[in-house]
């Protein structure tokens, strides 16, 4: 058995936010068409860049109901390895990586030009707010909010059984009245002036 050379795999970059379709088509025309995909190979990146993982990607792609995992995840290995699928993950890494370019540094940096154009104009609110902010961005300053029932008694739940419920529910329909809507004003002022 000869010994196959392996291949570094592509390291996923995992998103929520697929890129646009905008940024696809540009993405597509810079690179030329050479990086043609089927519509399920497309689909497949679209997982991948998701979920990070190629063989859930690969279930989400293509029909592996009828498979053993160790297929699903050899498939899953041979479209990684294919150079088309490979250019498309690696583009639309490029696009998600533009897109979110704004890091903690880079906040933290705009907070503190800021803080210091509001010293210079003499704002003590919008430096202590700059200040702030970049307190919270670094997690110095955390918001803690306490929940508390009716005149600060602890949050207690009730067990009602389905039955109980069932019977508040029927009982409120019973004794409700079906009051008529009230008309609308211009509906009002409409009849009045015929």
């Amino acid at each position: 058995m000869s010994k196959r050379k392996k291949k570094p795999r592509f390291r996923p970059l995992i998103s929520r936010a697929w890129p646009t379709e905008q940024q696809i088509m540009a993405g597509r025309m810079q690179a030329g068409d050479e990086h043609q995909l089927t519509p399920k190979q497309e689909s497949f990146c679209f997982a991948y860049i998701e979920t990070g993982n190629a063989s859930e990607a690969y279930r989400r792609s293509y029909d592996a109901s009828n498979m053993k995992p160790e297929t699903v995840n050899r498939k899953a290995a041979e479209l990684l390895d294919n150079g088309k699928i490979t250019a498309r993950l690696t583009l639309f890494q490029t696009i998600l990586r533009q897109r979110h370019e704004i890091t903690v540094d880079s906040l933290v940096q705009e907070l503190e030009q800021a803080r210091a154009l509001a010293m210079k104009t003499e704002t003590p609110s919008a430096a202590v707010a700059a200040t702030l902010g970049k307190a919270k961005i670094c997690g110095l300053i955390v918001d803690k909010n306490e929940h508390a029932g009716k005149d600060g008694a602890p949050l207690v739940s009730e067990h009602v059984s389905t039955r109980d419920l069932a019977r508040a529910i029927m009982d409120i329909l019973r004794t409700a009245t079906m009051e008529p809507e009230p008309e609308p004003e211009a509906t009002r002022a409409l009849s009045a002036s015929t």
